[in-house]
């Protein structure tokens, strides 16, 4: 990446509160079932979806709306019990969801009763989506023999979107979308929780400023917990991981998790905004393609800027677990933090394989701090670069660079910097902070 503020690009999704107003529904207890297509949980009611497949022509195909009468005190929620194994679900028009809980409705599958398939063919139809506050979707995704379980194909459908204070929570499967500005998993001021699912996106920017990020995670209060999965985009400008505007992602585990983007600007981890990512699980993140013909700018972990609010909070990375990090493209920094942003590897052991950050583009520096960014290498590391210096942007493949008033890099005892290109191990300009521990 190398320049500091890329920016924040939380984009104001004024969609999202069309997609809630999409339907209009009444408070009646009832379950509305057009067999074949869809069914309807409204005013309390409990409804059980059996399937075997429900292919609507337009709307969603499973709906839970609202919570009925009170007394009782809660009063009961709309809900939609998945009670056979290997439902399938298909949509084909445009705001045509696969799942939709609102204003306090479930959908619920057991274990035992686990999604088929669900596909969206239509434009801004998330496969699955909660929204509005106690709304939940609670769903195991079975693995199909091919392709996804969860499949969005068009323009700005997201995989599965978790809006203002609602939950999803996923087990297994996989969640692809091919379309442009299509999310694989989108919490917006929500929150989704997914163990052993693997993430796909194929698109890029729609043309009004939304990316198809692998993972994305937006709002205060706002959740993306994974949990033994993997992430993989082959969009330009699709970074694997994103917090901004205070939210909330959390990558743990047992099993190594995989970050993986092919293209120009996509970035592994990235948080903006005040926005946390925290890393417990082993980390594997790889940018670019292998002979570096793509990967251009795409930073392996880059946290950037602080919160808007008093006082500010910084943008944080913290990467807990063994860590891996390659990047192959021109200008595609190892780890970045500038404009009050905080990147830490406390990861790796003597005794164990240790950290490593390893760059192989041309202006592709292993650790940059700039502009008052902080890195904390407090881990055994080992850092590598060999690239030459970038005829695009003047940047040399420093081992290590701290640039700029304020900016630190800190080195633990057992961490190695090694330089194969051109350039020298590492530069720290005047009002900038290198601390090499003993």
């Amino acid at each position: 990446m190398g320049e500091a503020g890329r920016g924040r690009r939380l984009v104001a999704r004024t969609a999202l509160t069309l997609l809630a107003l999409a339907f209009a529904t009444d408070a009646r207890a009832t379950c509305t079932l057009v067999a074949g297509q869809s069914l309807f949980a409204t005013g309390g009611s409990t409804c059980a979806a059996s399937g075997p497949t429900y292919d609507p022509a337009t709307g969603p195909a499973l709906w839970s709306d609202g919570v009925g009468s009170s007394p009782p005190t809660p009063p009961p929620a709309s809900t939609i019990n998945l009670t056979a194994p290997g439902i399938t679900i298909t949509t084909m028009d445009t705001l045509s969801f696969g799942l939709y809980a609102t204003d306090g409705g479930v959908i619920a599958g057991t274990s035992a009763n686990g999604l088929g398939g669900v596909t969206t063919e239509g434009a801004t139809s998330p496969a699955i989506f909660a929204d509005g506050a106690g709304s939940s979707i609670t769903v195991t995704l079975i693995a199909p023999k091919s392709g996804s379980t969860v499949l969005t194909e068009a323009d700005d459908s997201t995989g599965v979107l978790s809006a203002f204070g609602s939950s999803v929570t996923l087990t297994g499967g996989s969640v692809t979308t091919e379309g442009n500005g299509a999310a694989g998993l989108l919490a917006f001021f929500g929150s989704i929780s997914a163990t052993g699912t693997k993430i796909t996106t194929e698109g890029t920017n729609d043309g009004a400023g939304i990316q198809s990020y692998g993972i994305e995670v937006t709002g205060t209060g706002a959740s993306v917990t994974l949990t033994n999965g993997a992430v993989m985009t082959s969009g330009v400008g699709s970074d694997g991981v994103v917090a901004e505007g205070s939210g909330t992602a959390t990558l743990n585990g047992t099993m190594t998790t995989l970050v993986t983007t092919t293209n120009d600007g996509a970035v592994g981890l990235f948080a903006v905004g005040g926005a946390t990512i925290d890393a417990t699980a082993p980390i594997t993140i790889s940018t670019g393609s292998t002979d570096g013909s793509t990967g251009a700018g795409a930073d392996g972990v880059y946290a950037s800027g602080t919160s808007s609010s008093t006082p500010a909070t910084p943008s944080t990375i913290t990467i807990e677990g063994l860590a891996s990090i390659t990047t192959s493209g021109d200008s595609a920094v190892g780890v970045q933090a500038d404009l009050g942003g905080q990147v830490t590897l406390s990861g790796g052991s003597t005794a164990t394989p240790p950290n490593t950050v390893t760059t192989t583009g041309a202006g592709a520096i292993g650790l940059y701090a700039l502009s008052g960014g902080t890195i904390d290498i407090s881990g055994p590391t080992k850092v590598s670069t060999s690239g030459a210096t970038s005829t695009t942007t003047g940047l040399v493949a420093y081992g290590v660079n701290a640039n700029g008033l304020g900016s630190t890099v800190t080195l633990g005892a057992a961490t190695s910097v090694t330089t194969t290109g051109p350039a020298p191990l590492g530069s720290t300009p005047t009002g900038s902070t290198l601390i090499t521990a003993d």
